[in-house]
């Protein structure tokens, strides 16, 4: 969820543990605005990508002193995307995700499948782009990096936060725009204890490797042996 003031933007990429990053901010941060419950009016979905930030609020990137961008491990975050959509519609959930995860049997056939992917739900969807523009899209990038690149580069100004030190790294990262603290907040918190029992078969991992690629070479030293 987007939540941002003069100096501070945060970037959701959902499943990162944006929820928690987003209760501490409201609880800390001057003068947010929140891209929730009609809080900005701008943001057409609160896991806006970087690239149209400026777009949508009318500020330039670097008019924020520090953007703050949490990021998971990509075995473990797709196995929580997967399995979120996927309880949610059998309790219920209505929202596009949640269909389609209730149709992939396991993480391999969720991963293979296009409409499991934000960037083209995003693209085609919000940005109305031909399907053949966004598979290019898809084709060259990365999940992490559709989120946290414009053109291709980092803005100067972008923090990423490592989810599995969360507690610590996000109140460290962004104590300079806050007022007092409190320990950080864990919501959403998935059940998953050992990823890597989802990826057994090597396909699994070459289609993860695939999606998040750009994570794997800017955060993880390449591709991940298999185990």
């Amino acid at each position: 969820m987007s939540i941002y003031n003069d100096n501070l933007l945060l970037i959701h990429i959902p499943k990162c543990g944006g929820k928690s990053a987003r209760k501490y901010l409201k609880a800390h941060l001057p003068n947010y605005v929140d891209s929730l419950n009609g809080g900005s009016g701008k943001l057409p979905i609160d896991s806006t990508p970087l690239r149209y930030i400026e777009e949508y609020t009318g500020r330039p990137l670097d008019s924020w002193k520090k953007i703050v961008i949490p990021i998971r491990d990509p075995y473990a975050h797709a196995v929580s995307h997967w399995s979120f959509h996927r309880d949610s519609y059998a309790t219920g959930g209505g929202k596009h995700f949640d269909g389609v995860a209730s149709h992939c049997r396991d993480l391999a056939e969720w991963l293979d499948e296009p409409k499991s992917d934000f960037r083209l739900f995003f693209e085609k969807g919000i940005r109305k782009r031909p399907l053949d523009e966004v598979e290019r899209l898809m084709a060259s990038e990365g999940f992490y990096e559709y989120y946290s690149t414009v053109n291709g580069v980092v803005p100067p100004n972008v923090e990423f936060i490592r989810c599995e030190t969360m507690s610590e790294d996000f109140p460290n990262a962004v104590k300079e725009f806050v007022v007092n603290s409190s320990p950080f907040p864990r919501e959403n918190v998935s059940p998953h204890s050992n990823p890597m029992e989802y990826y057994r078969e090597r396909r699994t991992h070459n289609l993860l490797y695939e999606r998040y690629k750009w994570a794997f070479k800017m955060f993880y030293n390449g591709k991940r042996e298999e185990t």
